[in-house]
């Protein structure tokens, strides 16, 4: 009888010194390692967070090493990972790979990974080329790269999810309580939000929730920024946090923005959303059902549609958006793509 182990994961996990530093990609990967648990397979995790393996260099030494080691005792090969990570060491974990024969499954996370391609020079092209055509399949998170990429090899629709209770009572009377939940970073919309705040009148309720990455303030926002900035949160407090308010805004412009899982868990909480027309991002947003789409780096818009909402309209957006969210249960998504994952599919 075999001693091998099902899978071998590739993962970002959690920054171990900064807990509240945590990304899309850290997020999915924590998710689906919790399936595999609750699913009780049998797996080994090799952290591929440069955070917790004394950076970018050493970290990419570590992997190598641990992969050549790991491998053999493993049936099946999951790499989780976002662009640049996805082309350095994904494709030195799938030439292992192939040398001990194992099959290898790429889960890529967020949005943008055409326009990285895109603007990739040569070498970088053929090495995404190669790496698709190799592997069982690329998961991705959007629709719209399972069609762009489906002619590399196969592609399977993997989208963001999130593991939450399910939940049947709907959010009281709208209150005019609105927070933004996520990196905080220019190219998240956090000025337009600003921007916003100085023309909203005083009935209403905006915060800011996240950790602090590459922000820069206008000094005449900077005193509204000190007010309504609120901390990084703990993965535990994100659901608490969002119970608390009425709508979830996003005023994305971030280039990797996939399906942003903020969103998603807002849904889960029956919670409507505001967020922008970029990328992926109106695939997963019913306009004007389960929240409103407008244009990014408007803080116009911005203002208007977060005015649009009202004691009226705000019951039936709520129950829309619990509904839509059960489609992305990441246990019901991890089950579904498992033979896939196993290479037996």
């Amino acid at each position: 009888m075999s001693n091998r182990k099902d899978i071998l994961v590739f993962a970002k996990r959690y920054n171990v010194k900064n807990p509240e530093q945590i990304g899309g990609a850290i997020r999915l990967s924590e998710e689906l390692i919790d399936d595999l648990q609750t699913l009780k397979e049998s797996f080994t995790v090799i952290d591929i967070n440069p955070a917790n393996g004394g950076g970018f260099f050493l970290t990419y030494i570590k992997v190598i090493w641990k992969t050549i080691i790991q491998t053999k005792k493993h049936n099946s090969v999951l790499f989780i990972g976002s662009d640049r990570v996805v082309v350095h060491l994904a494709p030195v974990v799938l030439l292992i790979g192939k040398l001990c024969n194992r099959k290898v499954t790429l889960k890529k996370v967020g949005g943008g990974f055409d326009r990285f391609y895109n603007e990739s020079g040569y070498l970088v092209k053929l090495r995404i080329r190669w790496l698709m055509k190799n592997v069982v399949a690329t998961l991705f998170e959007t629709k719209q790269l399972v069609n762009y990429f489906k002619s590399f090899g196969r592609t399977v629709w993997f989208p963001n999810v999130r593991n939450f209770p399910e939940r049947k009572i709907i959010p009281g009377a709208y209150q005019k309580r609105f927070a933004f939940i996520s990196q905080v970073k220019n190219t998240k919309g956090v000025i337009e939000i600003l921007e916003a705040c100085q023309i909203l009148g005083s009935d209403y309720r905006i915060h800011i929730y996240g950790p602090i990455v590459d922000l820069v303030i206008p000094d005449h926002l900077k005193s509204i920024f000190d007010e309504i900035y609120k901390g990084a949160l703990k993965p535990d407090e994100v659901l608490k946090t969002i119970e608390n308010y009425d709508v979830i805004m996003l005023p994305t412009y971030y280039p990797g923005e996939g399906y942003p899982g903020i969103l998603i868990e807002s849904y889960s909480m029956g919670k409507p959303v505001i967020s922008t027309i970029w990328n992926s991002i109106p695939e997963i947003i019913d306009h004007e059902k389960t929240g409103l789409l407008i244009a990014p780096k408007d803080k116009t818009a911005l203002v208007e549609a977060i005015e649009w909402y009202n004691v009226k309209n705000y019951p039936i957006l709520s129950e829309n958006a619990l509904n839509y969210s059960k489609q992305f249960n990441s246990l019901y998504q991890t089950s579904d793509k498992l033979n896939l994952i196993k290479g037996n599919a």
